[in-house]
């Protein structure tokens, strides 16, 4: 094996010491294996070579692992330079479906406020196509059987209404029940609607059968109790049915009101008078008053002339 390398020293005691030490070992041998005048270590060829070799297997490895290393960084910084491209192109994508969706929604709700608009127009239309009409309800299934409706219908409202006219019957353009299929023995029989030629003569039998149903009996007609309404479509009517139950709370707390059109309730209280377009806000209003309520109302002369009033 070579001899060992002496540790590098600037200090001359030390070598002096070292060649007092050493007696049996040759002087020239001995300063081969000294530290030069300038403070360098010669080393020994062979484990200069060794040192060579060992030193370039190294760098060859830590090359190779550097090389590879180098290689996955720049596949992840490839991949990573295509997340960025792909997901700032993703941003622009949301960025404009955002734009576009509050371009949509701003759209959407421009169209409803129209279709809204429209939609009460036709109901509106509707409502007034329908003025000359009235609703009949309570007469049996059958009794226009015979002469057929409209001929009934011309000659038994005014002799029930009591209403004069010249030849005893009244000018009707049609009469018929409802398209609802035909009741059974025990259902309620269908409403008959019932259109009349003038607006004036459907005023007129209006009028007749608020003074007929004003008094303590309601409208009788063959054990049956007929009440008569204003025509109405089926939207205002589904409209004006949302106040049954606090018209029901009104006439049993023996409050004044009545139902305007299209779908208004007016209270009258204490002189006061409040309308309401929508039940919940009635049903708040009543429960203000501090009034509970029990029970059904049992008279229906209340309840017909409010309905009737509307028609005026």
């Amino acid at each position: 094996m070579p001899p060992k390398i002496l540790k590098k020293t600037n200090k001359t005691c030390d070598i002096e010491s070292q060649l007092a030490s050493t007696g049996n070992m040759a002087n020239t041998e001995l300063a081969a294996k000294l530290p030069a005048a300038g403070g360098t270590t010669t080393l020994d060829p062979a484990l200069r070579q060794v040192i060579e070799e060992i030193t370039g297997n190294i760098s060859s490895v830590i090359s190779q692992k550097v090389d590879i290393l180098a290689e996955m960084l720049k596949s992840q910084a490839t991949e990573i330079k295509e997340l960025v491209r792909r997901t700032t192109d993703a941003e622009d994508r949301i960025a404009a479906q955002e734009d576009g969706l509050d371009q949509a929604t701003a759209r959407i709700k421009k169209l409803e406020k129209e279709v809204l608009t429209m939609a009460q127009r036709i109901d509106d239309i509707e409502n007034r196509g329908r003025r000359k009409n009235i609703r009949v309800l309570g007469l049996k299934e059958g009794i226009e059987a015979g002469l057929g409706a409209l001929k009934f219908f011309e000659k038994w409202l005014p002799e029930f209404l009591q209403v004069e006219t010249k030849s005893g019957r009244i000018k009707l353009e049609r009469a018929h029940r409802t398209l609802a299929p035909q009741p059974g023995p025990s259902q309620r029989p269908r409403p008959v609607l019932i259109r009349f030629h003038n607006y004036r003569d459907q005023q007129q039998g209006l009028e007749a059968a608020r003074r007929a149903g004003s008094g303590d009996q309601p409208l009788m007609y063959q054990n049956s109790k007929i009440m008569f309404f204003q025509d109405f479509s089926a939207d205002t009517m589904r409209r004006r049915k949302g106040f049954d139950a606090v018209k029901r709370r009104l006439r049993e707390a023996g409050i004044q009101y009545s139902l305007l059109y299209p779908a208004r309730l007016r209270i009258v209280r204490d002189g006061e008078t409040k309308i309401f377009a929508s039940p919940d806000r009635a049903v708040e209003f009543m429960d203000s008053l501090g009034f509970i309520i029990y029970g059904q109302c049992k008279t229906r002369n209340n309840s017909f002339h409010a309905e009737m009033a509307l028609c005026s």
